[in-house]
């Protein structure tokens, strides 16, 4: 029985107060089990981005990808915040100087594989054994489709390559950014599969599981665990790492001295969070022509004090991955999303939200500007709202996916369009 070991990371989400313990910890294994006789392969499953860190922001997760040269990663796939945390340019290029290989088997541009990835990858062991690696992500039409992607269905992507590659390796190893009920489904309908290493749900899977004979693994998140895991031997274990703060606050302060660079203006006073978010919500609105803007104050993490505005202040006001939604709803569907606001900003002001793209505290209070009279809606009128994609994938107003005619403006985020509109903010010179 030939020996293969594989070493895995995902969901790191710059959290780069771990490289540090990870990187030790990574070639200390790796050495480790060479020493017992393993080839070592390293791989990456996914989210290594993520453009609320600004060092990331500052180099467009250029530091990200000689990270991964550094740990040697071999094989990766992307995830969502590569995929949609970056335009169409900006990820065509974002692996230029990768070593590693990009495995994507279910995005495509203009009907092909792009061009910084494959569909699959086979590893020729020293024995002459083939190992196939497969990547797939998470599918998001909605919002891949506006950057110019077309997103595939996954398990039917998957099963395509299969017919391709069947005869041409003796394992199959699935990199998989679906989450952890996908690679449940698809182990348990696709039994040829030896391993799938999983992320995207954040889960963790201490020794792993065996659904339908296929090993199923995942490393939880933010490079908190190394994942380890023995092929033949359907082995898999994790080794949890420890955070280095210092390491990381050097990071965060050369991103930030790099985005201050670009100054928008001079704030002539202190501002509150809230006060801030109304005003620029106003100007959105104007920008855009809508009827009304609904924000929650929460996307604004802190009060802004008096001087420059650059573009490390909004990064730091405004770290969430989130894009401008507009939506069209008849004035009958309107009243019932006021009333889903109505019925949860007691509950949501002081609520602690995670994940959907938030990176702030609290969702906060729910602002909202208006030219209209929001008490005499005619019901087969059809109103215009400006907000935030991140309202169509929580699951307090309901309204937004279920009856909008919606438009996500995928090419800049929420603090790229407060950029564009700031010189027309009373308080900003």
């Amino acid at each position: 029985m030939e020996k293969i070991a594989i070493l895995h990371i995902n969901d790191l989400h710059s959290h780069f107060e771990m490289i540090p313990n990870l990187m030790n910890k990574l070639f200390e294994r790796k050495t480790d089990l060479e020493k017992q006789g393993y080839e070592v392969i390293t791989v990456d499953i996914g989210d290594n981005c993520d453009r609320c860190h600004p060092l990331t922001e500052a180099t467009l997760g250029n530091y990200n990808v000689n990270l991964m040269n550094d740990l040697n990663i071999e094989y990766f796939t992307i995830g969502n915040n590569e995929g949609l945390g970056f335009n169409q340019n900006e990820l065509l290029h974002l692996y230029d100087n990768v070593k590693g290989k990009c495995i994507i088997g279910n995005l495509r541009k203009d009907g092909k594989i792009p061009q910084f990835a494959s569909e699959y990858e086979i590893y020729e062991t020293l024995n002459g054994k083939k190992i196939a690696f497969l990547g797939l992500t998470a599918e998001y039409p909605m919002s891949y489709e506006p950057l110019g992607w077309e997103i595939l269905d996954p398990i039917a992507s998957l099963k395509e390559t299969y017919q391709k590659i069947k005869n041409k390796a003796d394992q199959f190893i699935l990199l998989s950014h679906l989450g952890y009920e996908m690679d449940k489904e698809i182990a348990n309908q696709n039994e040829w599969l030896n391993l799938i290493i999983g992320g995207h749900t954040h889960h963790l899977l201490k020794n792993g599981e065996i659904h339908n004979k296929t090993l199923v693994t995942a490393a939880f998140k933010y490079g908190k665990y190394l994942g380890e895991i023995k092929l033949n031997e359907k082995e898999a274990k994790v080794y949890e790492l420890k955070e280095d703060s210092v390491f990381n606050q050097k990071l965060i302060d050369e991103g930030n001295k790099l985005l201050a660079k670009k100054v928008y203006g001079i704030l002539k006073s202190d501002i509150s969070a809230t006060d801030f978010t109304f005003e620029i919500m106003k100007q959105l609105k104007d920008k855009y022509k809508t009827d009304l803007a609904i924000l929650n104050d929460g996307l604004c993490i802190k009060n802004i004090e008096k001087g420059e505005i650059t573009k490390s202040t909004l990064h730091t006001l405004f770290p969430h991955p989130m894009h401008l939604l507009i939506v069209k709803l008849k004035g009958k569907e309107l009243k019932r999303l006021l009333f889903e606001i109505r019925k949860n900003q007691g509950f949501l002001r002081k609520y602690p939200l995670t994940g959907y793209g938030f990176r702030g505290k609290v969702f906060g209070n729910i602002l909202i500007a208006s030219d209209i009279n929001l008490d005499k809606l005619i019901d087969d009128k059809i109103y215009s709202i400006l907000t935030v994609d991140h309202y169509e994938f929580i699951p307090f107003f309901p309204t937004i996916a279920y009856a909008g005619d919606n438009q996500i403006f995928m090419n800049s985020f929420l603090r790229e369009q407060i950029a564009s509109i700031l010189k027309k903010v009373p308080q900003v010179i």
